[in-house]
């Protein structure tokens, strides 16, 4: 027995010393192969590696900041169920990165975590995932399929920024599913800003164009008169700069250009159609810059633009190649994504004078993607202006001297509970503190002139006292259950752009309607039908004497012979329950039907309207019968005034005969591409001095076993030298 036990103990000690070297073994493997993971503790701070299919090692349990950051060669992560959190821009820019396994300990995709991962086509949430943060998913622009379970309950409005073909997989009636169906709806909205569209040469240049400062004073343009793509050719009126374009080349049509397919979409089979179109001006009046005068444009670089104008259009420079321009003393309103997309324009400075900026105005440029990245401080601020808010705090204290607080400068802040603002401050504009859902004290300066629509909705303010100094005041700026009193006397009302748009009925108070009705009021005769209307809607249309205010359109443009042409005007005008004009319809399109004079029956005739800066646009239109009546019958999707035009041609065929009872319709139309997309990050930096391998678990199993072995044979042999 005593030879037995002391031939065991022998065994155990050369079988624990062989698995020594082993253990040894597998920590130098293990190191070598953690080697590429910079961990401090349990969380992995840097991946140094260049595997395009990576596994975080077990025992993780945070994917730091940044920690995968512009790594093009990834292709595939895989996360263990330790990790719990994955921070921050831990896969920003991933380009390669295709395939994504999320590890069943997370509760969150957090903020801009997997942003500007453009491979990344299709992605499962697991149902361990609860919430989707800021930006989460922004700017995957090939990312297709995203299927997300009803576990998850809170979705960031930006979450999906800029995801451009997304279908949004869920079970109906789910979060997911009502956030989905907003999803959509915004990117409907964006569509002014689709990409393709038609309007404008795609600015796919990454060339610079050379500064040109001492060009003489106006907007400057770099253009090639004989170049195809040609936008317009500077003229000299009255010591201004003025832009003529073509609108055959570049219609600054609000909305996609009016093609057949859609037109037929629609229900129209054209005969006899004129193409004619009239040139607009990019300044108008010497006013304004006219909505997307330069919208993509790759050919302006320096722009200055001249004394005089007040206003910026909507997308006026939108996606160009915009690197510097100069602001007037007097400018007073920067329009909807005016400058958006503008990457190469870092710097802004602002006049003073400024008392609007519209929702989108610089996202997407240098100068606001610096200042989410590398700022230094939590407000962006240009002359009096507030332009954005990136901090944290519970209790916000807006800086002195600011006076205009931007649109949607602080919107979707949810860890906002307190806001001071300050003395000098005297517009809130639009949305400036929406979705704050925490919100539940303000403090104001006492001085304000203006509060735009929707500046404190979905918040939790229960008793607000409006200060007597409030001039004017938008639309739902408060919540429903914030109980308003005025201190002085009540505000004039005022409404932003966006609550015209169609779409936007919840901007002006109401509710979406199952069952819809167009009514239209006016001339006899007059038809009208809209797509995909959401609420009940008035149409007006009227004779009116306002030919002399198109002829004053047509003879700026020179062409004094066009106003001979008209041989009637109508004004037009198209609201809802709440009385706000709807000037815009978005995805839609409107087809009208109007009578016209036995005399000109057998003409062709031309339809004109006036876009949002006064300029003419034609319409397209064509010729039918309806009830025995020659009829012109045009389509758009716009509301405007319009006239109607006779040509020098003649009618040839027959006119459509139209069936006389003409109600409305409602077919839905698809998700739009959202161009805004390209928000970016703070930057923090990380700490690099910090470096530890990481031990998976079977190495300590096989130090463990090694060590049990160990002891036990020492006891046998102890043993057998006592005996």
């Amino acid at each position: 027995m005593k030879r037995r036990s002391r031939y065991l103990g022998i065994i155990l000690l050369i079988t624990s010393l062989i698995m020594l070297p082993w253990f040894q073994m597998e920590a130098d493997a293990t190191q070598t192969s953690a080697s590429d993971f910079q961990t401090r503790g349990t969380e992995l701070v840097k991946y140094k590696g260049t595997s395009a299919d990576v596994s975080v090692p077990v025992g993780i349990d945070v994917i730091g900041k940044k920690a995968f950051e512009n790594n093009d060669k990834l292709k595939s992560i895989s996360m263990p169920k330790s990790v719990k959190v994955v921070e921050a821009y831990a896969f920003w820019g991933c380009d390669n990165l295709k395939k994504v396994s999320l590890g069943s300990g997370l509760k969150e995709v957090g903020d801009y975590s997997f942003a500007n991962c453009k491979g990344l086509s299709e992605i499962t949430i697991p149902d361990n995932i609860r919430s989707i943060g800021i930006q989460a998913f922004a700017d995957c622009t090939n990312l297709k399929v995203i299927k997300i379970p009803p576990e998850v309950t809170a979705i960031h409005e930006t979450a999906f920024d800029g995801c451009v073909r997304l279908i949004i997989d869920c079970e109906e009636g789910s979060y997911a599913d009502k956030y989905a169906k907003e999803f959509y709806k915004r990117q409907a909205e964006m569509k002014d800003y689709q990409d393709g569209s038609g309007d404008v040469p795609d600015n796919d240049s990454e060339k610079d164009e050379p500064d040109k400062e001492d060009e003489a004073p106006g907007l400057w343009i770099p253009v090639t008169p004989s170049s195809d793509d040609l936008l317009g050719v500077s003229q000299v009126v009255g010591n201004s700069a003025f832009i003529i374009m073509d609108a055959d080349g570049n219609n600054v049509m609000d909305g996609d250009k009016i093609e057949a397919n859609i037109i037929q979409n629609a229900g129209l089979h054209f005969q006899g159609v004129v193409t004619e179109q009239y040139p607009k001006y990019t300044i108008v009046d010497g006013k304004i810059v006219a909505d997307r005068a330069y919208y993509k444009s790759d050919k302006v670089s320096v722009a200055e633009l001249p004394a005089g104008i007040t206003q910026i259009g909507q997308f006026s420079f939108a996606r160009s190649s915009l690197r510097k321009i100069t602001f007037p003393e007097g400018l007073q309103s920067v329009g909807y994504g005016a400058f958006y997309g503008c990457k190469e324009l870092t710097s802004v400075k602002l006049p003073e004078s400024v008392r609007t900026i519209e929702p989108y105005a610089f996202m997407g440029t240098g100068y606001y993607d610096n200042f989410v990245k590398k700022g230094k401080t939590d407000f962006l601020i240009s002359g009096k202006c507030l332009i954005a808010y990136k901090g944290d705090s519970l209790k916000v204290i807006v800086p002195d001297g600011v006076e205009v607080i931007a649109a949607e400068a602080f919107k979707g802040h949810s860890e906002i509970k307190k806001v001071d603002l300050p003395e000098s401050l005297r517009v809130v504009g639009e949305g400036a503190f929406e979705d704050c859902t925490a919100l539940a004290k303000v403090v104001f300066g006492g001085k304000e002139t203006e509060i735009h629509d929707r500046a404190f909705k979905n918040t939790v303010l229960k008793n607000v006292k409006v200060p007597g100094t409030v001039e004017r005041m938008g639309l739902c700026v408060f919540s429903d259950k914030t109980a308003v009193k005025y201190e002085g006397h009540v505000p004039a009302g005022i409404h932003a752009s966006s609550a015209e748009r169609l779409e936007n009925a919840e901007y002006r108070g109401l509710a979406n309607q199952t069952s819809c009705r167009l009514q239209v009021q006016g001339e006899a005769g007059i038809r009208a039908l809209i797509r995909d209307a959401k609420s009940d809607l008035q149409l007006y249309i009227t004779k009116e004497d306002i030919s002399e205010r198109f002829r004053k359109v047509f003879e700026g443009l020179s062409k004094e012979e066009e106003a001979d042409k008209i041989i009637a005007t109508y004004g037009m005008r198209l609201t809802d329950a709440s009385d706000i004009p709807i000037t815009k319809l978005g995805n839609n399109l409107m087809t009208v039907i109007v009578p016209i004079p036995k005399e000109y029956s057998g003409r062709v005739l031309n339809v004109a309207g006036m876009d949002a800066n006064g300029q003419i646009e034609v319409w397209p239109c064509d010729r039918v019968r309806m009830e025995g009546a020659s009829c012109v019958r045009f389509v758009t999707n716009q509301v405007s005034d319009f006239a109607v035009l006779v040509t020098s041609a003649s009618f040839e065929g027959d006119e459509m005969i139209l069936e006389a009872n003409v109600s409305l319709e409602r077919m839905a139309a698809p998700p739009l591409d959202d161009p805004f997309a390209d928000l970016r990050a703070e930057d923090n930096g990380l700490n690099d001095d910090f470096e530890k391998p990481v031990i998976n678990s079977s190495t300590y199993l096989y130090a463990i076993c090694a060590l049990i072995l160990l002891i036990a044979a020492s006891l046998l042999i102890f043993r057998r030298i006592r005996s």
